[in-house]
């Protein structure tokens, strides 16, 4: 009996309890955070709604039940997978925790009050809220990574070379010292799952590793003054575990444009997804198009595991990348409602999978 057998079926009926591109629409179209509270309510998320409602009220309420539905989750998970299963279901939920501290140590950079901060986890992954907690409430950024390091985080070693080398006022090294110190430790778990599952693993990290490495040098196209500046820097920030050189990298900062940028891209897996950001940034004018581009087009590949390899780590894969997307997509909607943005605009910025 595979570790995958009692869990995947159940992510497969959770996954039809997610909420459809329509239900989304709908919503988008609430008049007000109490409208969009009450359409929650009639979902799969009233109960935790009802929960929330109890301690907090507006998009403080709708925040609170994402961060209970999700607790609950990372819960059923460790329950509906044992073993080696469990194993890889912990290194999928670790790009939480990893994100959670980079959101931490740019608040603090940032000198953010606590409640923004803590605002922007998602408390999914193998950390403890209440160390999410305790760090979020750190005076600085030196006074977090102390914590860090005396409570022995698996990263810390990472975060003590970087500390060595890097500047605490900046973030980025930092971020890319737990980026690198993830990518690494994900690959490694390969070896300790099947064959299929392994080369699952591998394409979705490196896809991953190069989706942030192409985000990163997007960026600074066109500035000649910053892509110079990355340039030079560019071994030290970037994902290491990805499968496009630092050279091609380097030559892609050199491009004058982006037309230029992703023409020079045209042999690579992301061409077709870099061709329909190029063209829904000149549409809107925002380069940020360019990496949603990216990230949808990795959500799609994964949602197509679920049916491709229903026998083993293509359903938890599929469904975490649905459900992330799904609360990505609920925050952006509370958040839109809550600065008045018309729903029109709120619906363009919903991440729908086909």
């Amino acid at each position: 009996m595979s570790d995958f057998d009692y869990g995947n079926p159940r992510l497969r009926a959770m996954k039809a309890r997610l909420l459809t591109a329509h239900d989304l629409e709908s919503m988008a179209a609430s008049t007000s955070l109490e409208a969009l509270i009450a359409a929650l309510s009639k979902t799969p998320y009233q109960e935790k709604i009802k929960d929330a409602l109890s301690h907090a009220h507006g998009i403080e309420c709708i925040q609170l039940a994402l961060r209970l539905d999700l607790l609950k989750l990372t819960d059923l998970l460790q329950t509906y997978y044992p073993g080696k299963a469990g194993e890889a279901i912990a290194t999928l939920l670790w790009n939480y925790d990893i994100q959670n501290i980079k959101a931490i140590l740019r608040g603090l950079a940032l000198m953010l009050p606590t409640e923004d901060i803590l605002s922007a986890l998602l408390p999914a992954g193998v950390i403890s809220e209440s160390i999410l907690h305790r760090l979020a409430h750190s005076a600085n950024i030196g006074e977090a990574l102390s914590t860090i390091v005396t409570l022995q985080l698996p990263f810390s070693s990472s975060i003590l070379k970087s500390i060595s080398t890097g500047d605490l006022s900046d973030p980025k090294t930092l971020e890319a010292a737990l980026e690198n110190w993830y990518f690494t430790y994900a690959m490694e778990q390969t070896s300790r799952i099947s064959r299929e599952d392994a080369k699952i693993f591998r394409q979705y990290f490196q896809t991953q590793a190069d989706h942030i490495n192409l985000s990163l040098v997007l960026r600074m196209i066109g500035n000649p003054l910053q892509a110079k500046r990355l340039e030079q820097t560019l071994s030290e920030l970037m994902v290491h575990s990805g499968s496009l050189s630092l050279d091609f990298l380097k030559e892609l900062l050199r491009q004058e444009n982006l037309d230029q940028a992703v023409a020079l891209c045209n042999k690579t897996a992301y061409y077709s997804a870099l061709q329909t950001g190029l063209y829904n940034s000149k549409l809107s004018g925002k380069r940020s198009q360019m990496e949603d581009a990216l990230r949808l087009s990795l959500l799609s590949w994964a949602v197509k595991l679920i049916p491709e390899h229903p026998l083993g780590i293509g359903v938890p894969l599929g469904y975490l990348s649905l459900k992330r997307n799904e609360v990505r997509n609920l925050r952006w909607i509370s958040l839109g409602i809550l600065a008045g943005m018309p729903t029109g605009d709120i619906v363009k910025g919903l991440d729908l999978v086909p």
